[in-house]
């Protein structure tokens, strides 16, 4: 089973939800729009293995999981997401303080009451990562062939020079490397390295903002 769930964030929430199961016969794809009306659900494809019926109601073996962010966290729009179907709340630690959390928690509980279904909570915690440091304005934009200095001594970057959480990152690169920034969204190749910096040229351009991750294409 493959469940994807995408929350932008905004004042209005166009959510798409897609789930199949192995059989070729059992493929769905909800639509939920969570902007000022009720959620709506469209059904495209066939789901015969993966629902029946049960007098009026429909009983599905798909679960759907939701992840919160800021424009779905409020008691009203939880409400709706539960009356709409969402069996699982993801909470993403990675981002927002203790406190946050455990107010989000409270009010996924009181939502799940109020609906009178019981709904789980998903913390996601989030393991070791390398990152950059912060921007001047946020974030840069990088373009390709141009150069860029990863600097473990900067404190605040640039559009030529970002700085780094794990300080020992020059001391583990060498030239040629390809180090993926975004997830991968974008790349830099390593020219050389030079002390507490790393040189390097850019072979996948594109937004950078603040905190991103970094990971050595291969390992």
């Amino acid at each position: 089973m493959l469940v994807l769930w995408q929350t932008p964030y905004g004042l209005s929430i166009r959510t798409r939800i897609a789930f199949a199961c192995t059989r070729q016969d059992c493929a769905a794809r909800m639509i939920f729009d969570l902007s000022p009306n009720l959620p709506t659900v469209e059904f495209a494809g066939a789901a015969r293995q993966n629902t029946h019926r049960t007098g009026d109601r429909m009983s599905r073996h798909t679960k759907i999981v939701a992840t919160l962010g800021p424009a779905s966290s409020d008691l009203h729009t939880l409400e709706r997401m539960v009356h709409a179907g969402v069996d699982v709340v993801r909470m993403n630690f990675s981002h927002g303080k203790p406190e946050d959390h455990v107010a989000r928690a409270e009010t996924i509980r009181d939502a799940a009451a109020r609906a009178g279904r019981p709904v789980g909570i998903l913390a996601d915690l989030q393991g070791p990562k390398i990152r950059v440091g912060k921007f001047e304005d946020g974030r840069v934009t990088l373009t390709r062939d141009a150069a860029f200095i990863l600097d473990a001594r900067c404190e605040l970057g640039n559009a030529q020079r970002a700085g780094l959480d794990y300080k020992d990152l020059p001391k583990d690169v060498k030239v040629g490397d390809v180090l993926l920034l975004d997830d991968g969204r974008l790349k830099l190749t390593v020219q050389r390295v030079l002390g507490h910096e790393i040189h390097t040229v850019v072979k996948v351009g594109g937004e950078l903002s603040n905190n991103k991750g970094i990971n050595r294409q291969g390992g």
